[in-house]
């Protein structure tokens, strides 16, 4: 965990906010742990954010990732721990976050590297969310290249 916590450090502003939103929407959902579905939908919440603009770009809105996600998950037991956990896909998702700012070279993490390690994930319900939205992970890619680029 303190390797988390190592990387938590290198978040900039918006990718603190993605986080703090995914644990939000999850604790409102009555869940009791974030996976990658949640930050999937706390990159498309982070208002002027990298993540966002390419999401809205492509005409992915934070309100459909929340319908896929209430559709996957339903409604938790409601038992909500303050601090809300991440599952294990969560986990490696912000390592690979990481591990693409460094080949960036970029000190900080953002949502752009957030969303470059989400739309390469295994995750079951952040892929089916991506099948069901119709969500070209080249185009995505291609958004993210350019951001990468500039």
């Amino acid at each position: 965990m303190s390797e988390l916590i190592d990387v938590f450090k290198r978040f900039d502003e918006d990718a603190t906010k993605c986080v703090l939103i995914a644990q939000e929407e999850t604790r409102r959902s009555g869940h009791a742990i974030v996976g990658p579905a949640q930050l999937f939908l706390g990159l498309s919440l982070v208002e002027r954010s990298q993540s966002r603009n390419i999401l809205e770009g492509r005409g992915i809105r934070g309100s459909a990732i929340r319908r896929k996600i209430m559709d996957l998950l339903g409604l938790g037991e409601g038992h909500v721990p303050v601090e809300i956990p991440f599952n294990d896909e969560a986990k490696d998702l912000i390592r690979r976050a990481a591990a693409t700012a460094q080949e960036k070279g970029c000190e900080t993490i953002g949502t752009e590297h957030l969303l470059s390690a989400l739309i390469n994930t295994s995750d079951k319900h952040a892929d089916q969310i991506v099948q069901e939205l119709s969500i070209s992970r080249t185009d995505l890619e291609q958004d993210l290249e350019k951001v990468f680029a500039s």
